[in-house]
């Protein structure tokens, strides 16, 4: 059985500057970066999960607080 290493992601939020991470496996990881879509490449990840897998490759991201915050704001 081959076993995959994982990467560690940080992303910090551009709002209050909360740092957030998550760990995912690298296998996924590369075809992620190779342009299979986040849903895709971890489809059993939560929906903030995987906002901060996008936040921390591309450095735009709010925290799930910010986020709600925002929303009930009407932004």
């Amino acid at each position: 059985m081959t076993s995959s290493r994982s990467v560690l992601l940080k992303a910090s939020c551009m709002e209050c500057g909360q740092r957030d991470q998550i760990s995912v496996d690298s296998i996924r990881y590369e075809l992620f970066r190779s342009g299979t879509f986040v849903q895709d490449a971890w489809p059993h990840l939560s929906a903030g999960h995987r906002e901060l897998i996008l936040g921390a490759t591309s450095g735009i991201y709010m925290c799930g607080h910010c986020w709600d915050k925002m929303a009930e704001e009407g932004g």
